[in-house]
């Protein structure tokens, strides 16, 4: 879920607090090996963290890290190269933890996001352009009850070359919700 901050000092002291919350936290040091043993290109996470990118440094595997900014012109300025497999790019897609300014953390802040991704300037065209040419997509440990996570599937799979989106997830607990993800977006 996402806030609803009553100040925008309020807002400032969660951004400070979700800094905090990444340092301390421990990653599964098994689960980024394996997540990083798998040769992808692109990888877009919606964690705000450098773990991934962290752990391609620990193994000496050549990246390139990136997050997205929500702010005006964030993202017209950030020269990014073209994914590839002997470089993949770790791209993180609800900003990074000690940039205040890109963290999305309220619906205003997703609606942003959403704005800048659909219209322009939106993602950046190298990022965008791999997604769009993409024919397979792998979900790891989204909740797809949630209404923008829906939103981003309606996106995705409305293209006519997307072969299959996987998700790998425990079955939803809410019967309608499940049933509605199967059915709708053929996940």
């Amino acid at each position: 879920g996402f806030f609803l901050f009553n100040s925008p000092l309020a807002k400032i002291r969660v951004a400070r607090q979700v800094k905090r919350f990444y340092r301390k936290t421990i990653p599964d040091e098994t689960f980024l090996l394996h997540l990083i043993q798998i040769r992808f290109p692109l990888i877009v996470s919606i964690n705000p963290d450098k773990y991934i990118s962290e752990a391609f440094d620990r193994y000496g595997i050549n990246h390139n890290f990136k997050y997205f900014q929500h702010s005006p012109h964030g993202n017209e300025t950030e020269e990014i190269e073209k994914p590839k497999m002997d470089s993949p790019l770790v791209y993180n897609l609800f900003g990074m933890e000690d940039r205040d300014e890109s963290l999305v953390l309220d619906y205003h802040d997703v609606s942003k996001m959403l704005k800048s991704i659909i219209g322009t300037p939106g993602l950046p065209e190298k990022i965008l352009s791999y997604c769009q040419q993409a024919t397979t997509y792998i979900f790891l440990g989204f909740q797809f009850d949630k209404w923008y996570l829906q939103l981003l599937l309606s996106l995705l799979s409305d293209k006519e070359r997307c072969e299959k989106l996987i998700s790998v997830n425990k079955r939803l607990n809410d019967h309608d919700t499940h049933q509605f993800i199967m059915h709708q977006f053929k996940v």
